[in-house]
């Protein structure tokens, strides 16, 4: 069975509910990336210059807690996005952008 919205249609299976309770997809709410907790310490370090990659410009590193995220501005974004690092760059990656960059507080 499909659902039919003004961009696209949708599958659903048996299981889901009647289409009349579902949000078309363009209309959900955005996930955040990583939920911003106060009470964790961060260290945030700035490169000179960005690491240019298919799938964005890398700005920065931090030390959230126990993760390492990356500061990217993916391609037609207009703001920096923080994610984790390990699932956007590889490690032959960082050590390229660790030769090619300095970074700064």
């Amino acid at each position: 069975m499909h659902v039919r919205f003004n961009n696209a249609a949708v599958a659903i299976d048996s299981a889901t509910p009647d289409s009349a309770t579902l949000t078309p997809p363009h209309k959900q709410p955005r996930p955040r990336a990583l939920p911003a907790p106060s009470s964790v310490r961060t260290q945030t370090l700035w490169a000179s210059p960005a690491l240019s990659l298919r799938s964005g410009k890398f700005f920065g590193v931090r030390l959230r807690g126990d993760s390492t995220e990356v500061a990217v501005l993916r391609p037609g974004a207009d703001q920096l996005q923080w994610v984790l690092a390990e699932s956007v760059l590889t490690e032959y990656q960082v050590s390229v952008w660790l030769r090619t960059s300095r970074f700064s507080p």
